[in-house]
């Protein structure tokens, strides 16, 4: 199975998607006209236009006044590259790297970057065979996107740095060799296109958002065993209970809990109890929802990352006494994981035994 990068903005499903499945990416004939016309706009432009254009006939920073020759502009673009790789600190993660990649790849695939078709070719090449370069969690402000990050990520594109291939971290150009591909000769503009971008915090963003979604899968899953495991009542999860609070998560997150426990013997079977704390995860496990929602929206942008959101509706004061578990704030976060462990605990304890 291939996902073909083109127009259509990636959501965070997809990315889940293609990175759980390690499904391999190509630059779709729409994508690969798009870069092709805006770098030979970009050429034409430099032929024509006599005033210096910055970044790409002209220095940067302090020096945007001094023109550079023609014969120079390649190597501008590569001393930019090479001089903000300075990154420090632990290595980023291979999945986030493998996800930087991805997102710097559609991000280049609008052909609004000037960039060559060579240079995305060679960023799908590494995504596809796992060619992975070596990038480290600090040294970028993050002022004009993620310099220091970004440019250790494409130092293997100019047969610098090193990368992840195969479990070992090797000298990029030992790699490029093996596969017989040749270092990128980068042209103009191409150097800020490559730096310029927030793929580092987003891919951070975008990870943390897949895991989230996998802990409220793990949250419905560990609630609906506690409660077939307890004996408890499925009737505070049926529709008409949830659809008075207009809330949609909360009336998503009953569903998925009547789902898996279809076809449960003890749900089904005549009770002659009332069950209290379990009756109220729909409506728990709903802020996680609204949240992970409402965050993805913000955490997304810069990619053009879509995702839908979920339309927040006024509610009476006594429908809503708990805020939201997941925010920016730690001790919330941490309110959410001791709920989640709570859970866990209840569906591991000895007292409950679980058959598969």
């Amino acid at each position: 199975m291939i996902h073909h990068i083109s127009a259509e903005h990636l959501t965070v499903d997809r990315v889940r998607e293609i990175l759980e499945n390690n499904i391999k990416i190509d630059l779709s004939e729409d994508a690969k006209k798009r870069i092709v016309r805006c770098r030979e706009y970009l050429d034409n432009k430099m032929e024509t236009q006599k005033e210096p254009i910055y970044g790409i006939t002209t220095g940067f920073g302090s020096l945007c006044n001094i023109s550079i020759d023609k014969d120079q502009l390649s190597q501008l673009q590569k001393n930019l590259v090479m001089s903000h790789a300075c990154g420090t600190g632990e290595r980023v993660p291979a999945e986030i790297v493998k996800l930087m990649l991805l997102l710097k790849i559609q991000s280049l695939s609008y052909g609004n970057s000037g960039v060559q078709l060579e240079t995305v070719q060679r960023l799908v090449d590494f995504f596809n065979n796992d060619v992975l370069p070596v990038v480290f969690q600090q040294g970028s402000l993050g002022a004009s996107g993620d310099l220091a990050p970004l440019a250790n990520m494409c130092l293997p594109l100019l047969g610098l740095g090193e990368v992840e291939y195969k479990g070992a971290r090797r000298p990029s150009d030992e790699v490029l060799k093996e596969f017989g591909w040749k270092p990128i000769s980068l042209q103009s503009k191409e150097g800020l296109a490559l730096l310029n971008g927030t793929q580092f915090m987003s891919a951070f963003g975008v990870y943390s958002l897949i895991k989230a979604r996998r802990l409220s899968e793990w949250a419905d899953l560990i609630g609906a065993m506690s409660l077939d495991a307890f004996d408890g009542r499925i009737n505070p999860f049926i529709d008409e209970v949830h659809e008075i609070r207009a809330h949609k998560g909360q009336l998503t997150t009953a569903r998925n809990f009547r789902r898996l426990l279809e076809g449960s013997e003890l749900i089904a079977r005549p009770k002659k109890h009332v069950q209290v704390p379990i009756r109220s995860a729909a409506s728990r496990r709903y802020t996680v929802r609204r949240k992970i929602r409402s965050t993805m929206s913000a955490a997304c942008s810069r990619p053009r990352l879509t995702a839908r959101r979920t339309t927040r509706r006024s509610s009476p004061r006594r429908t809503l006494s708990f805020r939201p578990v997941i925010s920016t704030d730690s001790r919330s976060l941490w309110r959410w994981i001791s709920w989640l462990l709570l859970l866990r605990s209840w569906a591991t304890s000895p007292s409950v035994v679980f058959t598969s």
